[in-house]
């Protein structure tokens, strides 16, 4: 019952067409077509909203709309998404480090291969199941994946059959890292993670999330 898809790509000149059929102030069409060409007419379109009329089903732009106020809107967007991953991506770094230097120094390097570890039974978490992302992401295989790093260490060493926690810190995405904390066994090791941010521990593991 739903309708095929049907509508052919257009030209940068048919989309400038279509810009000014809906009054919308384009005062550099070379300008214009330079910037959509490398920014895209269907992504640039998601700005135009806020400047267009409510509930017109033509999409026409609001009286006086220019072409510099939508790419103004677009332009502080980019730059708030460049601080907001910067600020993600420390404390991605952070927290792995946190978690894995305190396992580390507390339980071995290998502690994260120990199921004891982590509560039972866990919806959220499969031990068995992590150990094969492990795996995975290190390139325990031998098929030609994972870092350089992990790929040294399989050449070097016949045990313990898996990397160090810090290799394994570098390689596990920050999804993996907050079910880690979550399910850690023991109160006292979640405490002195969080302690180190200067948040409870019981709101940690929903912060990390």
């Amino acid at each position: 019952g739903k309708p095929i898809f049907s509508e052919p790509p257009e030209s940068l000149e048919q989309h400038i067409a279509r810009y000014r059929s809906r009054r919308r102030v384009i005062n550099d069409e070379e300008r214009v077509a330079r910037y959509l060409k490398y920014i895209g007419y269907y992504r640039f379109s998601g700005y135009c909203r806020s400047y267009q009329e409510s509930g017109d089903p033509g999409h026409t732009f609001l009286k006086g709309t220019t072409f510099q106020n939508i790419l103004d809107l677009y332009i502080f967007d980019r730059k708030l998404r460049l601080h907001v991953m910067d600020a993600l991506e420390r404390m991605e770094v952070e927290i792995r480090t946190v978690i894995s230097d305190h396992m580390s120094l507390k339980y071995g390097s290998q502690w994260y291969v120990d199921y004891q570890h982590f509560q039972r039974p866990k919806k959220n978490f499969n031990h068995l199941q992590f150990i094969n992302i492990v795996k995975k992401e290190t390139g325990y295989s031998g098929n030609g994946g994972g870092p350089d790093f992990c790929r040294r260490y399989f050449g070097k060493y016949c045990e313990p059959l898996l990397p160090p926690s810090w290799m394994v810190a570098e390689v596990l995405p920050i999804g993996a890292w907050s079910r880690i904390y979550s399910n850690l066994t023991k109160t006292e090791d979640r405490k002195a993670i969080s302690n180190a941010f200067n948040v409870r521990y019981g709101a940690f593991g929903s912060w990390i999330y």
